[in-house]
């Protein structure tokens, strides 16, 4: 185990493997982060392309680089080990080859952790489609209804669907090296869904976790050469992640307590099962299917296990069909799903031409509401304007304004609001409030007319 170095504060540890397409563009990012006591620790993971080389050259003009090298392609989940045996920092967090980050993420996540003496600080993040850079948000990582409302909670203190409130990968989450250390807890070295396990677990035990309620990372997806693109070569993965994860659970006696969570981890449990089940092909497909079977039979299973019909169904359908059966059920699903989605682009389609004519309805409303608002203010114009000339004795002021200003109250709108709408009933009030008061004023002006025409009458001023 390595010593902490104070001059370093984060440690940066990140597998690669044949990212020359990508890699400097990470490096870069990582290299330029505003905390600038930081050290990368690059893992070469017997890449056969020019990755070695891109690091390389890196190191030459920034020494807080570190690269060791893989003799043989041990995969993430070792690499991460190594990187963790190297760490000098007081804080470590790990990073993949082709995420993009923030400038100031690195900064963020150990100042928060600071502040309030965190072990785990864990940010959002979202993803990033590789060829087209489109994001799509990712609330569900952090699940803030299932959190304590506190700024710091223990792993303890999530009573609720514990496996569903973070999302059990690394990289959007900085832990204190030394509690890392203390659990002697490490990535499972295991081709994919090597970080589950670790992750879950370092949460499980904390007692300080606190979060940034900024996205800090984008996970890069829809990359071709990736692991989770590649799962047919190591298909067992998923069910040995959830296996590790269970004997930890029974060995610090905690299975009792999450054993309903842990039963309804729906789409990382089952849900990621049958995932990583749907997501194969060929001979593989039976061969998961079977340990998957057999690993969920052998739990004492009623009614009460459940927290939805969702997760009932995935396990019936998984423990009551043989493999060739559940292809046949998953068949006439997916003809269901695709039959509801295309009703649905109808509804919607025709939910447009509603919206469309709405949006017509409405601006012959707004336009009406706004000839009405401007006729209002130049009426009450008018009125002050008539009585004052009464009251100064100014007959050719009053001449003026009733005979060549009378006529324009009474103009229709330029464009005329036709048809029904349907409005809310404050609309409705508005409008009709707006309505009587325009009528009533009409009225008032006339009545006023019919007054100073008797008042100058009388007074001798008109003719």
């Amino acid at each position: 185990m390595s010593e902490i170095n104070s001059s370093i504060l984060v440690s940066i540890v990140m597998p690669v493997f044949n990212a020359e397409g990508y890699l400097l563009e990470t490096i870069n990012q990582i290299t330029q982060q505003s905390l600038r006591e930081i050290e990368l620790i690059i893992i070469n993971d017997n890449s056969t392309d020019n990755s070695k080389e891109i690091i390389k050259n890196n190191i030459i003009f920034d020494s807080r680089i570190k690269l060791i090298s893989n003799d043989q392609n041990l995969g993430a989940g070792a690499s991460r080990n190594i990187g963790l045996s190297l760490a000098t920092g007081k804080y470590v967090i790990f990073l993949d080859d082709d995420d993009h980050i923030e400038k100031d993420m690195i900064f963020k996540l150990y100042h928060h952790a600071e502040k309030l003496d965190a072990e785990v600080v864990v940010c959002r993040s979202d993803f990033i489609n590789f060829s087209t850079k489109n994001i799509t948000e990712t609330p569900w990582t952090i699940r803030d209804d299932l959190l304590p409302n506190t700024d710091v909670f223990s792993g303890n203190e999530i009573n609720r669907d514990y496996f569903r409130a973070f999302t059990w990968w690394p990289w959007d989450k900085l832990f204190k090296r030394e509690y890392v250390l203390s659990n002697h807890v490490l990535f499972q070295e295991i081709r994919t869904s090597n970080d589950l396990f670790f992750i879950c677990a370092q949460l499980l035990l904390a007692n300080r976790i606190s979060v940034v309620n900024d996205v800090l990372i984008h996970h890069t997806v829809m990359r071709g050469s990736s692991l989770e693109n590649s799962r047919q070569f190591s298909y067992e993965c998923a069910l040995l992640a959830i296996k590790k994860l269970l004997s930890f659970l029974i060995e610090k006696d905690l299975f009792d307590k999450y054993r309903k969570d842990f039963f309804n981890y729906c789409r990382n449990d089952i849900f990621f099962l049958e995932w990583n089940i749907n997501s194969l092909n060929n001979k593989v497909f039976h061969n998961l299917y079977d340990d998957v079977k057999a690993f969920l039979l052998s739990f004492e299973v009623d009614d009460s296990c459940f927290n939805d019909h969702f997760l009932k169904e995935a396990f019936e359908r998984i423990s009551h069909f043989d493999s060739e059966d559940y292809l046949f059920d998953l068949k006439k699903r997916l003809q269901a799903e695709l039959s509801n989605k295309n009703e649905r682009l109808i509804l919607l389609d025709n939910l447009s031409i509603v919206n469309e004519d709405f949006a017509s309805r409405l601006n012959n409303y707004d336009l009406k509401f706004e000839f009405l608002s401007a006729k209002l203010s130049e009426m009450s114009t008018f009125l002050y304007q008539c009585k004052k000339s009464i009251v100064q004795e100014d007959i050719q002021t009053f001449e003026e304004l009733t005979v060549s200003k009378k006529s324009d109250f009474f103009k229709k709108p330029e464009k005329e609001c036709e048809g029904q709408i349907s409005l809310e009933s404050t609309d409705y009030e508005r409008f009709d409030s707006l309505d009587r008061t325009l009528i009533f004023l009409e009225k008032e002006i006339m009545l006023t007319l019919k007054s100073l025409n008797a008042y100058a009458s009388k007074n001798r001023l008109l003719k």
